[in-house]
C-alpha cells in the first residue's frame, strides 16, 4: 500500500483515501459377539400406486463421469486377500473333467434379459422367480416377465420403482440392486443403494416390499440412512427379518469394516412406516459376508435367526444372529465357527477372451451370491461358492461347498473345485439346491477360444457327499464377442429355485456382445426324471495290483442308480476302509495272484442292469527279491503310448512288480526312442534301443508322480548299494529324488538322493550306498518325479540295480547357495549330503553354529566376520565304510552393514519459498526415500538433496524424514530434520492523508507484522520524526506543497525478504 500525503494551501483540510496492496502473504477370536450399534426407523416411507400404472422411466445412458461409467464395488480391502496366495497345488478337490451324462438337464425358458441400456459396467445381474413371475434387476434397470417368458413390465430405469418417493435420493440410480421373492409371505423385496452426495454422505439403502405377490402391483417403500457408504449390499430372506450385509467405506473410499443389518420383516410386510433396522458394526477385520437366504417348504428351527458366511484363506467363517424385536438390546451377531477348507489359491487368475488382450476380473476375494439355506428336518444345509486358481497357471475354476448342521454346529459336508482341463475359465458362479437335494451351479465361461458364455453343471442327490458334479455341463448361451475396454465382470449372478415345484432352477447372468455391450440371459431348467433303467459301468484305479494292495473301484453307471452289488470271481477278496459289496465305490484287496472277473449290478427305480468285465484285474504275486545282483532294464515292458498331455494317475500299468503309485498327480510312462517334445527328454534309453520310464510333462506342470519298486531283502548283502541311470534335460526341469521304506511302503524316508534342474542332454549314473540298511528284510524304493513349470521338463530313469560287496559309495556334500545377510541377522543354512555317516559345519571366521551336525543349522556371524564383510562356511560329509573319502563343499556368506541415515541440521524457510536439503548423508543403503508431514510437496524424494515446497498458506514446523532402505535383509533406518516455515513480514503504510503547508503530519493507521524492525523513508524536502516506529511524523520543508510519498519498510526475519508499503 502507498501512503500519499497531499499538502494543500494553508487553511484547507481534506483526506483522499485509497489502497494499493503490495504484500507477500504466507499461510479375532471365536465367539466374538456384537451388539446393535444403532436401531433406527426408516427416514422415509410411503405406499406406491400399482407399478403397472406408473409410467416407465425409459433407461438411458447415465451421466456417470463421477464414477467413470463404472459401478465401483470396492475390492482388495480385506487384509486376508491383500497378499498374493502363491500356488501350493495341486487343488486337493479338483474335478478336472466334465462328467458323463448321468441325468439329462431339460432347459425350459431361455431368453434375453435386460441389456446395458444405461452404459455402465458391471451389470450386477440379479433375479428371482415367484409363483407366477420372474423379476430381473440389474445396473441400472429392471423388467418383469411371466414364467412363460412374456414381458409384463419394462425394461424400466430402476428409479421407476421409487418414482414419487421423494427425498435426497430423488433422481439417483446408483446400482448394486438385489431382488428376492419371499415365498413364505408371497411378497417381493427389491433394493438398491442411493449415493446422492458421493463420495460424501449421508448414504441410503432404498428397500421396497410388494403389497401382494404381484410385483406389478403396489409397493411399500422405505429408505434407511447410513453414515458410511453401504457398498455391495447382499440380502437374505429369513422368518424374523430381511437381513443384509454391507461393506462400509468412509467418505466412499476408506475401508470402514463389515456391517450387518436386519429389517423388521413382519412390520414391512404389514406396511408399518415405523419398521426398524438393527445395525451391527463388525469392524475392519471382517468383510464381504453373505447372509443365508432361506428356501424350501420347511422353515428354520423355531427361534433360529439368520446365519452368515465369510471367505478367508483356506477357511469359511460362520456367524449367527440372535434377533429380539421386543428388546433390541438383547440382539446380537456372533462369530461362532471357523471351518477349515481344502486348500485353494485365489491369486494370479487370468481370464482370457478371443481376439483381445483384455482380460476379465475374477473377483476371487469373496463368496459369490447367494448363500442358500434349506432345512431338511434332520439336518440344515447352506451352499456357497467362490472363484479359485484351479491349476496354478491362472485357470479360473469354481470352488463350491455344501455345509450341513445336524444340530451341533456347521461342518463342511462336501466340497469340490469344478475346472475341467479343457482350457476354459469358469467363474462368477451361483449355486442352489432344490427340494430333492439336487444341486445346480451356473457360471460364466471364457478362454482364448470361447467368447464369454453361460453354462451350468450339477449334482444328483444320489451323488451327495462326493464333491463331484455328475450332471453333464450344459450350455445356456454361447457368447458371440469379447468384452473390451474394461475388465469388470459380474459382480454377481443368481441361481434360484422355483417355489411352485421346488425342483426347477432359474439362472441369470451376463454374456458379451462386444465392447461394453454386455447383455444378460434368463434360463430355467430341471433334471429329467428317471424313466430308463441304469446302464451299468465301472472302472478301477489299478488293474494290475499286487496281492493285498488296495484297489479303488468307481461306479460310472448312467441313469442314477441308487443300489449297487459288486462280486468277484474268484471270491478271495476283502472289502476295506468301511466299504462293502453294496457300496457305490468300494475299496478292495485281493488275496491271491491271478485274473479276477468283476461284476456290477446297478439298480434304480425303473430297473436293473449288469456289467461283467472278464479277467478285468490281474493280481501279481510279487515275492521279495533275494537274488542279487538285481537289474531292471525295463526293456521287456510294454510301451504305454503316452500322449502330449498329462498322463492321468492310475492309467499306466507296469511289470515285474513295479507300480505307479495311486493318489499322486500323474503316472510315469514307458517308452522307447525319443519323447514327443523337443528340447527335453532322452532320444533313446541308456544303452540304446531299449526302453525306459519317464514323466511326460506336457500340459502337466508342477505335478508329482511316484514309481515304487518290488520288495527287497538286503540281509544277505555286504555293503549293499543301489545304482540307476537318470536323464534330466530341459530348461524347466523339475526334481528327481529317491526314498526308501523298511516297512513295505507304509512310511518313507527323507531323500537318499535328489537332483534338481537341467543336467544336460545325456544319461548320468547315480550310486547310493545302502550300508545303513544291510540287515533290512522288507525294503522298497520310491522314485519321485516332480515336473517343472512348463513342458521342458521330461525326466527319465533306466537300468535300476541293487547289488552287494561294493567298495562303498563316497559321500557327497552341498553347502547350499551363497547368501547375503545383514550384520544383525543370522543365516539359515541349507546344506545336504548323501551316502554319509555324519556331517559337520566349519567356518573361516569367528561365528558360531546352532548345531554343527545339523544340515539346516543357523550361523551367527562374529565380530571379525562383520568387519571382513564375508566368511567362508564349509560342509563336510563323512563316509560310510567301506568308503573312506570325506566330501566337502563351501558357500560364501556376505555380511552387509546396517544402513546409516542423517537428514542434516534443522533449517528454516519463508512461507511460499522452496527449500532444498543440502546437509543430508547416508551410507550402506539400497534406496532412499524422503517423506514429510506438511501440506506441501517433495521433489527429488529418492535423492539426498530433495526440495520441499510449502503448501499454500503453510507455516510452522514441517518434519522431513529420510529413510534409507538396507541392503540384503538389513532393516531400514530413518533420520528426521525440522524445517521451520516462517511467515514473511507485512507492511501497510496506512491511508493517504492531507495536511496544510507548514503543518506536520503524523501517521496513525500504519501496521506491520512478522518483522524485526521498521523504517520510514520519504521523498520530500522535509524530514521524518520517529522513523523507526509505526507512528512517524513528517515535517514539510519550507514552502513545500504537492505530494510526498512516505514509505514503510518492515525488515525481514530469518530467510524472508523485506516488505515495503508507500
Amino acid at each position: 500500500m502507498k501512503n500519499r500525503v497531499t499538502i494543500l494551501k494553508t487553511g484547507c483540510f481534506a483526506f483522499v483515501v485509497f489502497f494499493i496492496v503490495n504484500l507477500s502473504l504466507v499461510t479375532s477370536g471365536f465367539a466374538q459377539t456384537f451388539r446393535p450399534e444403532k436401531v433406527v426407523k426408516a427416514i422415509y416411507f410411503d405406499k406406491s400406486q400399482a407399478l403397472r400404472d406408473i409410467p416407465v422411466i425409459v433407461p438411458e445412458k447415465q451421466d456417470r463421469s463421477w464414477k467413470e461409467g463404472v459401478v465401483k464395488n470396492k475390492m482388495g480391502f480385506h487384509d486376508n486377500f491383500k497378499k498374493v496366495a502363491w500356488w501350493q497345488g495341486p487343488d486337493p478337490v479338483l474335478q478336472d473333467y466334465i462328467p458323463a451324462d448321468r441325468s439329462n438337464p431339460i432347459i425350459g425358458q431361455n431368453h434375453d434379459g435386460v441389456s446395458n441400456l444405461s452404459g455402465v459396467a458391471p451389470p450386477d445381474t440379479d433375479g428371482d422367480v415367484g409363483l407366477n413371475h420372474y423379476f430381473q434387476m440389474i445396473n441400472l434397470a429392471f423388467a418383469i416377465w411371466d414364467k412363460s417368458g412374456n414381458l409384463l413390465y419394462g425394461p424400466a430405469d430402476n428409479s421407476t420403482l421409487w418414482d414419487g418417493f421423494n427425498g435426497p435420493w430423488t433422481g439417483t440410480n446408483n446400482g448394486d440392486p438385489v431382488v428376492l421373492y419371499d415365498e413364505y409371505a408371497d411378497r417381493w423385496m427389491a433394493s438398491q443403494f442411493a449415493l446422492p452426495n458421493y463420495p460424501n454422505g449421508p448414504y441410503y439403502e432404498l428397500v421396497a416390499v410388494s403389497q401382494t405377490g404381484d410385483p406389478t402391483g403396489a409397493w411399500y417403500r422405505y429408505a434407511y440412512e447410513f453414515s458410511d457408504m453401504p457398498d455391495y449390499p447382499k440380502f437374505g430372506i429369513w422368518p424374523d427379518g430381511y437381513y443384509f450385509t454391507i461393506n462400509q467405506f468412509a467418505n466412499g473410499s476408506s475401508w470402514a469394516g463389515a456391517g450387518v443389518c436386519v429389517l423388521d420383516r413382519d412390520a414391512m410386510i404389514a406396511g408399518d412406516p415405523d419398521a426398524e433396522m438393527q445395525f451391527f458394526d463388525l469392524g475392519t477385520s471382517y468383510g464381504s459376508l453373505l447372509p443365508a437366504d432361506c428356501d424350501g417348504a420347511t422353515l428354520p428351527p423355531t427361534g433360529t435367526s439368520d446365519y452368515f458366511l465369510e471367505l478367508n484363506t483356506n477357511s469359511l467363517r460362520v456367524f449367527h444372529a440372535d434377533i429380539d424385536w421386543n428388546n433390541t438390546s438383547n440382539s446380537s451377531v456372533t462369530v461362532s465357527q471357523n471351518l477349515t477348507t481344502q486348500s485353494f489359491s485365489y491369486s494370479n487368475i487370468t481370464i482370457e477372451q478371443p481376439g483381445t488382450s483384455q482380460e476379465l476380473m475374477a473377483l476371487s476375494d469373496r463368496l459369490m451370491y447367494r448363500l442358500q439355506y434349506r432345512n431338511f428336518g434332520s439336518y440344515q444345509v447352506m451352499l456357497a461358492n467362490h472363484t479359485v486358481n484351479a491349476d496354478g497357471n491362472g485357470q479360473a475354476g469354481v470352488r463350491w461347498y455344501e455345509l450341513r448342521n445336524y444340530g451341533s454346529g456347521w461342518s463342511i459336508y462336501q466340497q469340490g473345485t469344478y475346472a475341467p482341463a479343457d482350457g476354459e475359465n469358469r467363474w462368477m458362479a451361483s449355486i442352489a439346491m432344490n427340494g430333492e437335494g439336487d444341486i445346480a451351479l451356473g457360471y460364466s465361461v471364457s478362454s482364448t477360444n470361447t467368447y464369454p458364455s453361460i453354462r451350468f453343471a450339477g449334482q444328483n442327490a444320489e451323488s451327495s457327499g462326493t464333491g463331484i458334479l455328475d450332471i453333464v455341463e450344459t450350455s445356456i448361451f454361447e457368447g458371440t464377442a469379447s468384452q473390451t475396454g474394461i475388465n469388470r465382470w459380474g459382480d454377481y449372478s443368481a441361481m434360484t429355485v422355483d417355489p411352485t415345484d421346488d425342483q426347477s432352477f432359474w439362472f441369470t447372468t451376463e454374456y458379451s456382445n462386444g465392447g461394453w455391450n454386455w447383455r444378460t440371459r434368463i434360463a430355467s431348467f430341471s433334471y429329467a426324471p428317471i424313466v430308463d433303467p441304469p446302464v451299468a459301468d465301472f472302472s478301477a484305479d489299478d488293474t494290475h495290483p499286487m496281492v493285498a494292495q488296495t484297489v479303488n473301484f468307481f461306479d460310472e453307471s448312467t441313469n442314477v442308480p441308487h443300489t449297487w452289488s459288486w462280486s468277484f470271481s474268484p471270491s478271495s477278496v476283502t472289502f476295506v476302509e468301511g466299504t462293502n459289496s453294496s457300496s457305490k465305490n468300494p475299496k478292495v484287496q485281493f488275496g491271491s495272484a491271478g485274473f479276477y472277473t468283476v461284476t456290477l449290478v446297478a439298480t434304480n427305480d425303473i430297473g436293473t442292469d449288469t456289467e461283467v468285465k472278464t479277467n478285468f484285474i490281474e493280481v501279481l504275486d510279487c515275492s521279495t527279491v533275494t537274488n542279487y545282483p538285481y537289474l531292471e532294464t525295463f526293456d521287456e515292458w510294454a510301451v504305454s503310448s503316452p500322449e502330449m498331455s498329462c498322463t492321468a494317475d492310475g492309467t499306466v500299468s507296469m511289470d515285474d512288480c513295479w507300480i505307479n503309485a495311486s493318489s499322486d498327480d500323474i503316472d510315469w510312462d514307458i517308452l522307447t526312442g525319443n519323447t514327443a517334445s523337443g528340447l527335453t527328454g532322452p532320444d533313446e534309453d541308456h544303452t540304446g534301443g531299449g526302453k525306459y520310464i519317464y514323466t511326460e510333462s506336457s500340459s502337466c506342470f508342477n505335478s508329482t508322480g511316484y514309481v515304487i519298486s518290488p520288495v527287497f531283502n538286503l540281509s544277505s548283502l555286504t555293503n549293499p548299494e543301489l545304482s540307476f541311470w537318470y536323464h534330466m534335460y530341459g530348461a524347466e526341469t523339475g526334481t528327481l529324488s529317491l526314498q526308501i521304506s523298511t516297512n513295505g511302503g507304509n512310511s518313507w524316508s527323507s531323500d537318499l538322493w535328489s537332483m534338481t534342474g537341467d543336467q544336460g542332454n545325456q544319461w548320468a549314473e547315480a550310486v547310493v550306498s545302502l550300508a545303513a540298511y544291510n540287515n533290512e528284510t522288507n525294503v522298497q524304493f520310491r522314485i519321485t518325479g516332480l515336473t517343472g513349470p512348463n513342458w521342458h521338463s521330461d525326466m527319465a530313469i533306466d537300468d535300476f540295480s541293487v547289488s552287494g560287496g561294493g567298495s562303498g559309495t563316497p559321500p557327497t556334500a552341498n553347502a547350499g547357495e551363497d547368501q547375503t545377510i545383514c550384520e544383525s541377522s543370522t543365516c539359515q543354512l541349507d546344506g545336504s549330503a548323501y551316502n554319509n555317516s555324519d556331517i559337520e559345519w566349519s567356518t573361516s571366521g569367528d561365528g558360531t553354529f546352532s548345531d554343527i551336525n545339523d544340515p539346516d543349522a543357523i550361523y551367527t556371524p562374529g565380530s571379525q566376520d562383520i568387519t571382513n564383510g564375508s566368511v567362508t562356511i564349509t560342509l563336510s560329509a563323512f563316509p560310510i565304510p567301506p568308503a573312506s573319502s570325506t566330501a566337502t563343499d563351501e558357500m560364501i556368506l556376505t555380511i552387509q552393514q546396517e544402513p546409516v541415515a542423517n537428514a542434516g541440521p534443522d533449517e528454516e524457510t519463508c512461507e511460499g519459498v522452496a527449500f532444498s536439503v543440502s546437509g543430508a548423508s547416508a551410507s550402506n543403503y539400497s534406496t532412499l526415500l524422503w517423506t514429510e508431514n506438511g501440506t506441501g510437496s517433495l521433489t527429488g524424494a529418492s535423492t539426498l538433496t530433495p526440495t520441499y515446497t510449502p503448501g499454500t498458506g503453510e507455516t510452522g514446523q514441517v518434519t522431513l524424514t529420510l529413510t534409507a532402505q538396507g541392503l540384503a535383509d538389513c532393516a531400514e533406518t530413518t533420520s528426521a530434520m525440522t524445517l521451520d516455515v516462517i511467515s514473511g513480514p507485512t507492511a501497510n503504510a496506512g491511508s493517504d492523508g492531507v495536511t496544510c503547508e507548514d503543518f506536520s503530519y503524523t501517521v496513525n493507521d500504519a501496521s506491520a507484522s512478522n518483522y524485526s524492525s521498521v523504517l520510514w523513508t520519504e521523498n520530500g524536502s522535509g524530514y521524518l520524526l520517529n522513523a523507526g516506529t509505526l507512528s512517524p511524523t513528517y515535517v514539510p520543508g519550507t514552502g513545500e506543497t504537492g505530494t510526498v510519498i512516505l514509505t514503510l519498510t518492515a525488515q525481514r526475519q530469518g530467510s524472508c525478504s523485506d516488505a515495503t508499503s508507500d
